[in-house]
């Protein structure tokens, strides 16, 4: 009998909570810099450091973390499916930044203008990592939600 509900989920969400505020100091510490100018090499912009600054998608970079954490964390997910998926996620996430970079950098507009032409990229950025764990933890999203899991149809082949 498979183990569901909220017992699973209260160490799932400790282990979140526990390893994403140290890792997110790091990448604010680090690797959002480092990030960010890889991007930038990437969309090729004169001055990155500068172009940084008041960037609206810059903030979204740390969404990486979050992704991580809950790829690493997920209970039950295979090795590979672990690896595999956090390095597919990762590029998935960098095509989703450097589309959100080269949108944002090439938008004329300044201040509430600019921002209402992008924003609906701005929250499918936003979004893209939780979409894509749910993707890869759906057995464990099915365990702890109840209602989520397959059945098989009534009336069909057996």
């Amino acid at each position: 009998m498979r183990e569901t509900g909220t017992p699973r989920l209260l160490p799932f969400l400790l282990a979140f909570v526990a390893l994403t505020a140290p890792l997110a100091y790091v990448w604010l510490e680090w690797g959002n810099d480092l990030y960010a100018r890889a991007l930038h090499g990437v969309v090729g912009p004169r001055d990155p450091a500068a172009e940084l600054r008041g960037n609206a998608a810059a903030p979204r970079f740390i969404s990486v973390v979050p992704f991580l954490v809950l790829m690493w964390v997920t209970p039950g997910l295979e090795w590979r499916r672990r690896l595999w998926g956090s390095l597919l996620g990762l590029l998935l996430l960098a095509v989703v930044h450097l589309a959100l970079l080269s949108l944002v950098l090439g938008e004329s507009g300044s201040g509430q203008q600019g921002i209402s032409r992008y924003f609906p990229f701005l929250v499918l950025a936003d979004g893209a990592p939780l979409l894509l764990w749910l993707v890869f933890a759906r057995d464990f999203v099915r365990s702890v939600i109840p209602g989520l899991e397959e059945h098989p149809q009534r009336g069909g082949p057996a």
